[in-house]
């Protein structure tokens, strides 16, 4: 094995008793090979032969990359340290000092943030009006008035596909805050086997903000499928680890202290969404309100059912707001659909030239296919990628033309008879 021995009194020594040698002098700046501290000729009898010029050119070159990692991690000097500080201070003073003017620029009311979620966003009122304030509040109190008095944690209900993700997606962009997804299936408390929550969300925020604490604590944190974390009935085996569970989540709702890129953000300042889709809590709706279980009565849900649904007092206690969101009608997916074509025909006509449109009827074939689909609108994204998948691949026969997706077209790319 090649190990690299530095020899000098600003880098601490890697040595073994055995093995083969490259080390530098930092006194003299002369520089040696040899096996275990002694002459080249030593290790090129290891090697069974003379070392080349490449190759001791290649030596050198890796300890001179080791060398300057291990600089970078060494102690500065006081002088330099306190350098460092002043000038890492004033960095994060004129970041906060910016992100307070865009909040006073832009952040001007819960309205402002609803107009441009409407935008994407298609139906969903109850939803939109709940994140803005969300947004709103959270930020204005907790970075121009630093009060922390209120918690603005906000739950979203509803089926898969309704726009539950994508409305928080849209959120984050209205102030182009880092967006950490984070599902809520395998999360555990610290010491359990699983996905430690405080670990996945710290090394998420690490990753959306670039590495910068400063950007991590305004980031919005989105846990998606928290129904996930239920206490069943009956289920002891896993009581204490879904309740175990939720503590540790609600411990990051009220605030806690993470290591984010090797310094400490308090969780208060960082906006937390929860959602999920929640089967079977229309059943304990109808059994405590009367009446037939629906989908629909989602709507008439109380704490109280979310109690009996399996979630302690006190995590339900730290939910701002709460908003159910409806599964799209046809209408509402053949709004969506339209909004995805457009995206794609924009980039087609930007990147390649080519001008993309879609019959009438080509539309409703798809939404007809989407709508009976589980994943409700999500899945119009990829019906339209299947249908559009072979003209794509021959994009070059379209450049400066028409490309047109008729009905006939969609029937068969969907296998519709």
């Amino acid at each position: 094995m090649l190990i690299f021995c530095l020899f000098c009194r600003e880098i601490p020594d890697i040595h073994e008793n055995s093995g083969i040698f490259r080390g530098v002098s930092r006194e003299s700046g002369e520089s040696w090979v040899g096996e275990g501290g002694t002459p080249a000729s030593k290790m090129e009898a290891a090697f069974g032969s003379k070392l080349s010029k490449t190759e001791l050119q290649t030596l050198a070159f890796l300890l001179d990359t080791i060398v300057e990692e291990k600089l970078k991690s060494q102690p500065l000097s006081s002088s330099s340290a306190s350098s460092k500080a002043k000038s890492t201070s004033a960095v994060l003073v004129e970041e906060e000092e910016e992100f307070k003017k865009t909040l006073r620029e832009k952040l001007t009311n819960p309205e402002a943030v609803f107009a441009f979620l409407n935008e994407e966003i298609d139906g969903q009122k109850e939803a939109k009006e709940v994140l803005s304030n969300a947004l709103y509040y959270h930020f204005t109190n907790r970075f121009l008035h630093n009060n922390y008095d209120e918690v603005y944690t906000s739950l979203l209900l509803g089926p898969s596909g309704s726009g539950k993700t994508a409305s928080v997606k849209r959120l984050a962009k209205f102030l182009d805050l880092p967006f950490v997804e984070v599902d809520a299936t395998n999360l555990t408390p610290s010491g359990w086997a699983g996905d430690d929550i405080e670990k996945v969300v710290a090394s998420r925020l690490a990753l959306q903000s670039g590495g910068n604490p400063s950007k991590a604590r305004r980031a919005i944190v989105f846990i998606d499928e928290v129904d996930k974390l239920r206490i069943k009935p009956g289920d002891k085996d896993g009581q204490h680890l879904k309740e175990g569970a939720q503590q540790a989540l609600l411990k990051l709702l009220e605030g806690k202290k993470i290591v984010v890129s090797g310094e400490e953000v308090d969780t208060r300042d960082i906006l937390f969404i929860c959602a999920g889709s929640f089967p079977g809590l229309t059943s304990l709706i109808a059994k405590r309100a009367g009446g037939v279980d629906a989908p629909g009565r989602l709507q008439e849900f109380q704490t109280k059912d979310l109690q009996d649904y399996g979630f302690i007092v006190e995590f339900l206690g730290r939910i701002f707001e709460t908003a159910v969101l409806d599964a799209l009608d046809k209408d509402g997916m053949k709004r969506v659909l339209k909004k995805l074509i457009k995206k794609r025909a924009t980039t087609l006509k930007d990147t390649e030239g080519v001008a993309l449109t879609f019959e009438s009827g080509a539309e409703d074939e798809i939404v007809n296919r989407a709508f009976n689909d589980p994943t409700g609108a999500r899945v119009l994204s990829r019906l339209l990628k299947k249908v559009m998948h072979e003209d794509l691949f021959k994009i070059q026969d379209y450049k400066s033309k028409t490309l047109t997706i008729t009905q006939a077209k969609v029937k068969s790319s969907l296998g519709i008879s």
